[in-house]
């Protein structure tokens, strides 16, 4: 998308105005996605990982899209109908949203993307084209993140997968799968021991 010079300037004000909430955000550079569904409980699922909330700047197209109404950002356009005006205004607060999480990964300040997936399109458009899907994927995102924890809140015994890849690199798990150790059961804890990975209940 293309905005005008004074769009711009709006957008670079509303930018600044919400980066200056990292002010205080420690730069220890750590990074959470939280992706899900709409309506899907994230901030519960880090509040019960053990993530300090506090600690981290959270960029959320929400937040964003409030910003803009507020500052009266959102456009009125002759002969756009109201979803597709809704459309433009989506696609702009994403791009703030990457502007934003972009500052705050260059400064080093621990950051938490919310972000809501209602589509493939919509991972598309957050990861330049490269999603990862199914066990193979869950296997990779674990295995390449470097994460210091994983949350696996998978239902039913899929989640095995990913608490096996969890473990195998030594990386502490917040549990809330509990099909895991029912269908794993020993094979997890011995896991856990020989790697020192930690298995956190959640």
């Amino acid at each position: 998308m293309i905005w005008t010079g004074e769009r711009n300037r709006q957008q670079g004000r509303l930018v600044a105005e919400m980066y200056q909430a990292a002010a205080s955000v420690p730069a220890e550079r750590r990074a959470v996605i939280a992706a899900g569904l709409p309506g899907a409980d994230k901030a519960r699922a880090l509040d019960e990982a053990g993530v300090d909330r506090s600690r981290y700047l959270t960029v959320s197209i929400d937040d964003i899209l409030v910003r803009m109404a507020a500052s009266q950002l959102i456009p009125e356009a002759d002969g756009l109908s109201p979803l597709g005006r809704s459309g433009q205004v989506h696609a702009e607060a994403q791009f703030l949203a990457k502007r934003i999480a972009l500052l705050a990964l260059t400064d080093g300040r621990n950051l938490i993307l919310d972000i809501s997936l209602a589509s493939w399109r919509a991972a598309e458009a957050w990861t330049g084209g490269d999603v990862l899907s199914g066990p193979d994927g869950l296997v990779r995102l674990i295995t390449e993140s470097n994460a210091d924890l994983v949350l696996n809140a998978i239902v039913g015994s899929a989640g095995l997968v990913p608490t096996v890849a969890a473990l195998g690199e030594g990386i502490d798990l917040a549990l809330a799968n509990k099909e895991s150790l029912v269908v794993g059961g020993e094979l997890v804890t011995q896991l856990a021991e020989a790697t020192g990975a930690t298995i956190i209940p959640v």
